[in-house]
């Protein structure tokens, strides 16, 4: 059979060719082996995963990625709702720490003198802070009033048992 002959053959889809006309094929015509694709291709057609393992191997591969993904995506929840707690708290803090200090500057200065009628405590409207404000009227008054800088911040502040 000519090499034409079995091109036209196969291009109609009338190859049946016999095991001796293999032997006139020349090894770069390939295709005219055989006209009916090859069994595998079937298999495929048949079975969408025709190999599991691949399957199986992205999923073993691709596993820690999604768990790192997870755990990210875990920790940055617990990153936001420990920030909020913390800004929470922070909040409330601050505001009882005003009170607390607020409070406490008048103690300090009633321990160190200055009567609690020279003593004017203030909320400010637009930021909230608690300010102290000191009535110095008389000229001895500074003098205590430097005495009263050096450890008056650091029993306010720092001393709260104090």
């Amino acid at each position: 059979m000519s090499l034409r002959l079995q091109r036209n053959f196969v291009k109609r889809g009338k190859a049946h060719l016999r095991n001796d006309d293999f032997r006139s094929i020349p090894e770069e015509y390939p295709f005219l082996i055989s006209a009916s694709p090859p069994a595998s291709s079937f298999e495929n057609t048949q079975q969408p995963n025709s190999e599991p393992h691949l399957t199986l191997a992205v999923i073993q591969r691709l596993k820690p990625q999604l768990s790192e993904l997870q755990k990210k995506r875990k920790n940055r929840q617990k990153t936001l709702k420990q920030r909020a707690r913390k800004f929470a708290t922070e909040i409330t803090r601050r505001n009882i720490y005003k009170l607390w200090s607020t409070k406490k500057f008048i103690e300090v200065l009633d321990r160190k003198g200055i009567p609690q009628s020279r003593v004017l405590t203030r909320v400010s409207p637009t930021t909230g802070t608690h300010h102290v404000f000191i009535g110095l009227q008389k000229p001895y008054d500074f003098q205590r009033w430097d005495k009263l800088t050096s450890n008056w911040f650091t029993e306010a502040h720092y001393n709260p048992g104090v």
